[in-house]
């Protein structure tokens, strides 16, 4: 009934492509190199009433992409069947009640994509639709909500929290894949087949025989989405924060302050605290007025020169010696709030306007800082040998977890461990936190040494902050 028509397909600086000009490109040769989907799906992501300037760098970039989206689908599978969840068992229904915000987050974008995939498809905007699949499932999933959840995927136990991830990750990428099938239906087919179907018996035959999804409208919370756009706008001005001061992710920090006015801010903090922690490793996060700035930055005030010089001519130097006595703050409060600030030089007034002083702002000694669209964030980067030795246990705890969860072995099972590196520092550190790796590893006895010790069943080399440590676990 309807046929949507792309306009012509021109090399990368607009000329027609001709044998004679040396600046064919075959399918075949995209195909070969970068996969059918990916040339679907690059090729689908232009605007089709003008001509495609086809780029085979940017067919590469869509290729990055369907590489992510496969790591996610990969990541899902392999610790689904560590856990043998089973989707029949673990409805969204049946875990409702243990559905953390994170997991009713995605699930409200999820149906908010289905929405805008849906009505893209009805105009014939494809390039809409396939605009945000890239985006939801490279942003929203494989950057976003697998971090988040990927510290409930590593628990031993039948925690319900964990299978309430799983159940909620099944849902949204089986949605995924019924709403991407039309634009790459090979990929799309290949893990309906290898993960969906044995999953779920009573599925339709192919991913192309699937229904097409209806957008669930009491999973749509948009206060619930606002939040997290402000949470991962924080969490992005931290990481820059942390970035400025060259202190790497893995070492917990004690204090995140957000300076914002915006109630949306402070209701985003409320709700996911927990996330914001967690992602940017601080040990707690608060929201303050922009009143409250002053604590975490210095001020410095200037006379503007250029300005006062003609003006004060002789009385100049005696103006900016009584400006240097005095408090910045004193300073800055008179301009904010009379627009003017007044001194006394040799028993003559002397009035300063905004345009008259230069105000410098220094973030606070101690302190790094990074603004976002509501705000700014001044990130307390004191490392202490106690804040050091915790990231790094941590690090060492997250693996010899994952050792455990490859040998499959029970919640409540012991075992002996050792963990092994040359640093005598990072040893020494590690040897403060052995309550901690003995208490979260469930370890009867653990030796914390610069060599392996002995030969344990199941051993790993891992590779922390450029050191090698070697570990190994024997079942008890």
């Amino acid at each position: 009934k309807r046929v949507l028509m792309h306009g012509w397909s021109l090399d990368e600086t607009g000329r027609a492509m001709h044998k004679s000009l040396g600046n064919v490109v075959y399918p075949e040769e995209v195909f070969r190199k970068y996969s059918r989907d990916a040339l679907r799906w690059y090729e689908l992501q232009c605007t089709p009433w003008e001509d495609l300037k086809f780029s085979m760098k940017e067919v590469g970039e869509v290729y990055r992409a369907l590489k992510i989206m496969w790591s996610v689908y990969h990541f899902a599978s392999l610790y689904m069947n560590l856990d043998r969840f089973s989707p029949s068992r673990y409805t969204l229904d049946s875990v409702k009640e243990y559905l953390q915000p994170e997991d009713r987050w995605i699930l409200s974008k999820t149906q908010a994509l289905v929405k805008r995939v849906t009505e893209a498809m009805e105009n014939l905007h494809i390039h809409e639709l396939a605009r945000a699949l890239r985006e939801f499932i490279v942003e929203d999933v494989s950057r976003w909500y697998i971090k988040l959840i990927r510290r409930r995927t590593w628990i031993e136990s039948e925690d319900p929290s964990k299978y309430a991830a799983y159940a909620t990750l099944y849902h949204v990428l089986l949605t995924f894949l019924k709403l991407a099938a039309p634009i790459m239906p090979f990929i799309t087919e290949k893990l309906y087949q290898d993960m969906f179907r044995p999953a779920d018996e009573k599925l339709p035959e192919s991913i192309h025989m699937c229904d097409w999804p209806s957008p669930i409208e009491g999973l749509i919370d948009e206060d619930l989405m606002k939040c997290m756009d402000e949470a991962r706008s924080i969490v992005e001005a931290a990481m820059s924060a942390r970035q400025s001061a060259r202190i790497k992710l893995r070492y917990p920090l004690s204090e995140l302050v957000v300076v914002s006015n915006s109630s949306e801010v402070k209701r985003a903090v409320e709700v996911f605290r927990s996330i914001i922690c967690e992602q940017a490793n601080v040990k707690r996060v608060k929201v303050v007025p922009l009143s409250e700035e002053v604590n975490y930055v210095k001020l410095k005030v200037e006379l503007n020169y250029s300005i006062l010089g003609p003006k004060l001519k002789s009385k100049l130097k005696d103006v900016a010696s009584v400006i240097s006595s005095l408090n910045p703050l004193d300073v800055k409060r008179s301009i904010d709030e009379k627009g003017y600030f007044e001194v006394d030089v040799c028993g003559e007034k002397v009035k300063l306007s905004k345009d008259d002083l230069v105000i410098i702002r220094e973030v606070a000694e101690g302190y790094a800082s990074s603004k976002f669209d509501a705000g700014t964030v001044y990130l307390n980067v004191k490392l202490t040998e106690e804040l050091i030795a915790e990231g790094l246990a941590r690090e060492v705890v997250r693996r010899l977890q994952e050792m455990r969860k490859e040998l499959d072995l029970p919640i409540d099972a012991y075992v002996d461990a050792y963990v092994a590196v040359g640093n005598k520092k990072m040893l020494d550190l590690l040897k403060t936190m052995e309550w901690y790796i003995l208490r979260e590893v469930r370890i009867k006895e653990l030796l914390l040494t610069p060599s392996p010790p002995y030969k344990a069943a199941y051993e790993k080399l891992w590779r922390i902050d450029g050191e090698e440590f070697r570990m190994g676990i024997t079942p008890l």
